[in-house]
């Protein structure tokens, strides 16, 4: 998997994959993380140096420093509570080493790597340091953070080999078909907050398949197959992926326009919506022979894996939401 996946997913305009651009810089910081715990595990990485009497700062820990100024840039550092949810599956690594950026914040422990010397208490600041990087190492090479790495790598896999099947599949039928990518946000009122998540996430799937319904309806025998996934962000958002595959000669579809509501009891002062005004929208034709303007396979296959990519910091899973795309064959 390319290193800068998500550098991609902005150049391929594919940033509602990770629930809109403004979550990219997130993803972008989980992953500088990620690279910064593997830095630090390896066996001669370490902190700073001694000459002497004299503390000489080393790349990991500007890196460190670096990831700390991170962590207050996206307000982070106010919303130490992201990593506990059980829903939430971040990389274990990289949740450790962000609750201990957190302790460090909470402790008055940042400090400039330059001016590590001039530190009143740097002796006792170092020895924090020298800890921090063993028991980095420690939990980093341990046999749970490997299975967990394993487990978000198998997702990604597992997902591309079934949209390569899926689409090899209908190329296989049709000579071309057109690929439509609709993406959505779902709105929860403010009196909605304090329903029971399981509840709302009952709504949510209540509303995507209203919005299925209605694309079905509008779009009669030009469907070929609706991929969707729901997901939400470390702030909370929840926003549907949907990837159509129909007709290359109706290459436009017929998009459900307005609302679509869904009471969470009979009262109606707890509702949720699906916004259908404006859909994050992008078509793409593939074609099974190397056609001018058309994108083959191997193309699709590609990009399909950039867009699941993100799954290898973070997705979201409960009873109700899988970071897994669903299949609808008609």
């Amino acid at each position: 998997m390319s290193k800068n996946f998500l550098q991609a997913l902005q150049q391929k305009e594919l940033s509602e994959f990770v629930g809109g651009s403004a979550n990219v810089a997130t993803l972008l910081y989980l992953q500088y993380l990620a690279d910064l715990i593997h830095q630090m595990s390896c066996k001669n990485s370490k902190p700073f140096k001694t000459k002497q009497d004299i503390y000489i700062a080393q790349p990991e820990l500007y890196q460190l420093s670096t990831a700390i100024h991170q962590t207050i840039g996206l307000g982070l550092n106010y919303r130490s509570s992201f990593s506990y949810d059980p829903n939430q599956k971040i990389m274990q690594h990289i949740s450790f080493l962000f609750q201990k950026i957190i302790h460090i914040l909470n402790n008055s422990m940042h400090i400039d790597p330059a001016a590590l010397n001039l530190h009143p208490n740097r002796m006792q600041v170092c020895s924090f340091f020298e800890q921090l990087w063993n028991e980095t190492r420690g939990f980093a090479t341990s046999t749970p953070v490997i299975n967990n790495l394993a487990q978000h790598e198998r997702l990604i896999q597992t997902q591309c080999t079934e949209n390569s099947r899926i689409v090899s599949r209908l190329l296989r039928t049709h000579e071309q078909i057109q690929v439509t990518k609709l993406s959505y946000l779902f709105e929860i009122g403010s009196s909605s907050q304090t329903v029971e998540t399981r509840i709302i996430e009952q709504g949510l799937v209540r509303l995507k398949a209203d919005l299925i319904s209605e694309i079905q309806k509008l779009n009669p025998n030009y469907l070929f197959c609706t991929q969707w996934r729901i997901q939400r962000t470390l702030y909370g958002q929840y926003y549907l992926n949907m990837l159509i595959y129909h007709d290359a000669n109706h290459s436009s579809l017929h998009i459900p326009q307005g609302n679509l509501s869904q009471q969470l009891n009979d009262t109606n002062d707890h509702l949720i919506q699906l916004v259908l005004s404006n859909p994050i929208t992008g078509n793409l034709q593939v074609s099974k022979n190397a056609l001018q303007g058309y994108s083959s396979l191997a193309d699709w296959k590609e990009l399909f894996k950039i867009m699941v990519s993100p799954l290898k910091y973070y997705y979201y899973q409960s009873r109700k939401i899988s970071p897994s795309f669903n299949n609808i064959i008609y």
